[in-house]
């Protein structure tokens, strides 16, 4: 039931996506950067504004699909489905990860499009531009940040659910589109204020033996593994995070939700 679930969240909003993809890879297309040419201007006012609107879409979607499917008059279809709380969030947070996962590709796929226009489709540049590139994407702290914007995403999304689900409470009767742009911006000067200022202080102020240790074998390590374990920290962060934005909206559902 869990993947049938997951195959019904994507055929709700691939539609509307993939018009937009197809918009994006046209114009690409279009777009002659050797040429000053009329088309090619507007496919590049076009190509920007759309990849501009593809994100803004993927935003929109989120939210505007987990509203109706969570707290629109319709919404008990999806609240008397034989499938947990659980199942309904992990459902929403894989959908929306994957499309924008999806519309990051489609953007790198175009700007590859109109770098090959640059090269005149120089299949010899190409070939070598490509093994560079999945050498460095294939090496180890590149697969481990490409991880960490996957759980990072995941984290984004599951911070505006819980907010969704927060103005969905009796706590908040009224102004909730408001009310819940205020508790985003709030909850999330909280979190960089608490692991900037906070976790992250004893890095900034050497001054005991313990924390001077530290710092010295953090930066006795070479550059690439300094690097490594600052994103190590960020996805042990981002994982913590999540963790507690997804069981705080599956609290909610379970005990405190109202929907219309």
């Amino acid at each position: 039931m869990f993947w049938k679930l997951c195959k019904h969240e994507l055929k709700c909003s691939y539609r509307s996506f993939l018009v937009l993809y197809a918009i994006v890879m046209v114009a690409a297309l279009l777009i002659n950067p050797r040429s000053t040419g009329m088309i090619t201007n507007i496919a590049a006012v076009i190509y920007t504004i759309m990849s501009v609107v593809m994100f803004i879409m993927c935003v929109v979607v989120v939210i505007k699909n987990y509203s109706n499917s969570m707290f629109s008059r319709n919404s008990y279809l999806t609240h008397t489905l034989p499938v947990t709380s659980t199942q309904l969030l992990l459902t929403k947070i894989i959908s929306a990860v994957f499309w924008i996962l999806v519309s990051v590709f489609v953007l790198f796929l175009s700007m590859l499009i109109i770098g090959l226009r640059v090269t005149g489709f120089d299949f010899a540049a190409i070939a070598e531009a490509l093994q560079e590139f999945f050498s460095t994407v294939i090496a180890v702290d590149s697969l481990l940040y490409l991880f960490y914007m996957i759980v990072a995403t995941a984290e984004s999304v599951a911070l505006i659910y819980l907010v969704m689900n927060l103005t969905h409470t009796t706590y908040v009767p009224r102004y909730r589109t408001a009310v819940g742009i205020l508790l985003f911006i709030l909850i999330s000067w909280i979190i960089s204020f608490v692991f900037d200022q906070v976790l992250l202080a004893p890095f900034h102020l050497a001054s005991d033996d313990f924390t001077g240790t530290i710092m010295r074998l953090f930066m006795g390590l070479q550059v690439e593994y300094q690097f490594m374990a600052g994103v190590g920290i960020m996805i042990v962060k981002s994982l913590l995070l999540l963790s507690l934005f997804f069981f705080g909206s599956k609290y909610i559902l379970d005990h405190k939700l109202e929907i219309e």
